[in-house]
């Protein structure tokens, strides 16, 4: 049983069977972090924007419980749907307008329903299972660690510590884990 960052560290190096799998999973999972991240970063942007050019406020719908903010500001994007519903159609249209051209430059490739963030935020939660997978041959740890708030993301950090760092005394750059052209799909 591998019980030590260190026994997981000679296990990948010694073991060539894997190899190739964690560490074709590394990269994929390192170019989808990169891919959210930079969705994430126009997604925040055009939310910003959207509320500085239509500066929605509450209004008194069925949706909002709280009246006492009718008439005030909207300053996050996530409660535009407490805006009359005529602004938030706009405003939603006006997004998903200004998210499709944003996410051209990184190609991602969606249907015209979906939000692009959540493809990649999909295809990102693939990579990691994907990656996490990979490594169960060496850990015997299942991919179903990762729906483990407390654990999941301390795994996954650890495992992706130890494949670079497996990857390094392979001799492996960890930037030939990355296409020279930006994927996102």
């Amino acid at each position: 049983m591998i019980s030590t960052n260190e026994q997981l560290l000679e296990a990948l190096t010694v073991n060539e069977k894997a190899q190739p799998a964690v560490f074709e999973t590394l990269g994929e999972m390192m170019r989808q972090t990169a891919c959210f991240k930079s969705v994430k970063s126009l997604y925040d942007d055009i939310c910003r924007r959207a509320l500085a050019e239509f500066k929605p406020v509450y209004s008194n719908t069925n949706a909002n419980k709280d009246n006492s903010r009718v008439g005030e500001p909207i300053e996050s994007y996530l409660d535009i749907h407490l805006a009359d519903n005529t602004v938030f159609s706009n405003i939603s249209q006006w997004h998903k307008t200004e998210m499709v051209k944003a996410v051209t430059v990184t190609e991602v490739k969606h249907e015209s329903s979906e939000c692009p963030l959540k493809v990649v935020e999909k295809c990102l939660e693939q990579s990691k299972y994907d990656f996490v997978q990979a490594f169960s041959k060496l850990t015997k740890i299942d991919a179903a660690i990762l729906k483990n708030e407390q654990w999941g993301s301390k795994y996954l950090a650890c495992i992706t510590e130890t494949a670079i760092e497996a990857a390094y005394e392979k001799g492996l750059e960890v930037g030939i884990f990355l296409d020279s052209k930006l994927r996102c799909s």
